[in-house]
């Protein structure tokens, strides 16, 4: 018997609360109309005596009354009673909603780990969302009046078909003093033991979080009984209702209008009245939220709730199971930049994004930002930053380009297709070199100790090495399409390499371009395509990439000895 006013406050609008001051069913006027009446009529009763039925000596005294009850009535704590009242039951009312029970998870665990189609196995799944819905109408007819009215005896709960014949004999023939909703839960927990030890549920893990579910479902409704079973202390909604309406009794006399010298005269009580509709209609509410389980205009619909459990939790595991639509793909199916549709009437949503998300820090006239680690000793400035230091770890040291960047984050395509280039050129060859860097992963630290990854944005920084002070270097680097790069090393390395690849590569010579510091000696290199062009001229390390694909033949271009005989050995015969 919920009252859902939500779709009158779907949006704010200035006219939506007013909207629902004209509703009469779980309305404050529906609360408090009753108690208002009789204490107006009341009133006007004080009110009828102390203008006709009284001499003027006692209207003088009842004057003198009701100034004193008037200035000594504010001694009832009446906002901080009902304040303090309201809050706790509201909790309350919280936390017997959080626990009402809605059985998917039961259901949706059975389905998903009980397999098999066979009767038995049905069957098996069927009773366990049975069983739990039975324990829930068992606790809901102890502690919800609405459902006691439907069930008054165990008989019409088997006449309702929520219980078999023989289960509500097993259920009878234990003889104990205390409530037995532990029952059904038990029998539920049973099939599924049963249910693994004939292999419907494949593993200990899927029986051990089906039992869990089943455990939190139970633990819902002992909740429930314990909220019904240990309510507020009496003592305190007595509090409550005795502060409220001692007040307006009071008020009865005090809010009288007796001060003869005013220019006008108050009949009706237009501030005790609304005074009195706004505190008894606070009381009103935690009355209401008190207990929710019971038959009021705004209590939970237990009865709906066993129905809607036990046909949802029913066709989950049976209808349901194991009835998927066909698997193709989406609509969305190789589309990067993802748009769903929207109707004319509806309201596209706005980029959700951190507060800072858009916040440019760096000016139009920033090239670089160098990176490096923070020092180990504690001293800060006195704006609470780091004290950072370029001589700590110069192996960690890097610069970010910051030039003609942009704003990645709105363009899917832009990233797409830049990862795509860059597993297009982190592509491997056999060029018989050794590695010159440690990991051409993401981020990695070359021989020479500088620290670069893979994206175009992000370039090393080249720092002297010990082994490298001394050592001129010119090394030759030669493209695709033939083009030259020179760069110092000596020449004795590479032709000691075009040695050793003769005679690997059946006598053929060619002409091999690599990128290293270092000697030649592992068969196996990987080299990285050609990065961005420098912008600045300081000490910043490039890593070109070579495509190898014209330069060296492939294996299966070469002629085939044996292929070559055994086709000329057929000809001769035909």
């Amino acid at each position: 018997m919920t009252v859902n006013y939500n779709l009158d406050v779907s949006n704010s609008s200035p006219w939506s609360l007013f909207k629902l001051l004209v509703r009469w069913k779980g309305s404050i006027w529906k609360a408090v109309w009753l108690e208002y009446i009789v204490w107006l009529v009341c009133y006007f009763i004080v009110s009828a005596i102390y203008r006709f039925a009284l001499p003027d000596e006692q209207k003088s005294s009842f004057d003198s009354i009701a100034k004193y009850i008037n200035e000594k009535i504010k001694y009832i704590p009446l906002d901080f009673i009902l304040g303090f009242f309201v809050t706790t039951v509201v909790n309350r009312w919280g936390i017997i909603f959080q626990n009402i029970g809605i059985l998917d998870n039961v259901s949706l665990m059975t389905a998903a780990h009980i397999k098999g189609a066979s009767i038995e196995a049905r069957m098996i799944r069927r009773n366990i969302v049975r069983y739990c819905v039975l324990a829930q109408c068992i606790v809901f007819r102890d502690i919800s009046m609405q459902v006691r009215k439907r069930f008054p005896t165990m008989d019409t709960v088997v006449t309702g078909r929520f219980m078999l014949q023989h289960e509500k004999e097993r259920f009878e023939s234990i003889d104990d003093k205390y409530a037995k909703h532990w029952m059904p839960f038990q029998w539920a927990i049973s099939l599924a033991n049963y249910a693994r030890r004939k292999e419907l549920v494949d593993s200990e893990i899927r029986i051990d979080t089906l039992i869990n579910e089943i455990k939190t479902f139970r633990t819902q409704m002992a909740t429930l009984r314990n909220y019904d079973w240990v309510p507020l202390p009496v003592m305190y909604p007595q509090l409550v209702v005795l502060a409220v309406h001692t007040y307006f009794f009071l008020s009865l006399i005090s809010r009288q209008f007796v001060d003869s010298e005013s220019v006008i005269d108050i009949y009706f009580p237009v501030m005790s009245s609304l005074q009195f509709v706004f505190y008894i209609g606070w009381m009103k509410v935690a009355e209401a939220l008190l207990n929710p389980m019971g038959e009021d205009d705004d209590d939970f619909e237990c009865n709906w709730l066993l129905d809607r459990n036990l046909r949802i939790g029913l066709t989950i595991v049976d209808e349901g199971f194991e009835s998927t639509p066909d698997l193709v793909q989406d609509d969305f199916w190789g589309d990067l930049n993802i748009k769903p549709l929207y109707a004319t009437s509806s309201r596209a949503v706005h980029s959700l994004e951190g507060s800072l998300a858009n916040v440019q820090l760096l000016g139009d006239n920033v090239k670089q930002v160098e990176m490096f680690p923070a020092a180990d000793h504690d001293e800060v400035f006195d704006e609470g930053k780091v004290l950072l230091d370029r001589s700590l770890n110069k192996r960690r040291v890097s610069v970010v380009n910051t030039k003609s960047r942009g704003d990645r984050r709105n363009s899917s395509v832009d990233s797409s297709n830049m990862f795509g280039n860059l597993r297009r050129r982190m592509s491997s060859f056999h060029l018989g070199s050794k590695p010159s860097s440690a990991s051409l992963g993401d981020h990695h630290y070359n021989e020479k100790g500088a620290y670069h990854n893979d994206i175009d944005d992000v370039i090393s920084v080249e720092l002297a090495h010990p082994h490298d002070i001394h050592s001129p270097k010119r090394i030759v680097f030669e493209d695709s399409q033939g083009d030259s790069i020179k760069f110092d090393d000596s020449l004795r390395r590479a032709q000691d390499f075009n040695k050793r690849n003769k005679s690997e590569e059946m006598g053929s010579h060619h002409d091999v371009t690599f990128a290293t510091s270092h000697s030649v000696s592992h068969p196996h290199q990987v080299v990285s395509d050609t990065i961005n062009e420098a912008e600045e001229t300081d000490q910043v390390s490039r890593h070109s990439s070579i495509d190898v694909s014209q330069q060296s033949p492939k294996k299966e271009d070469q002629p085939n000895t044996d292929e070559v005989k055994r086709k000329d050995t057929a000809f001769q015969k035909f």
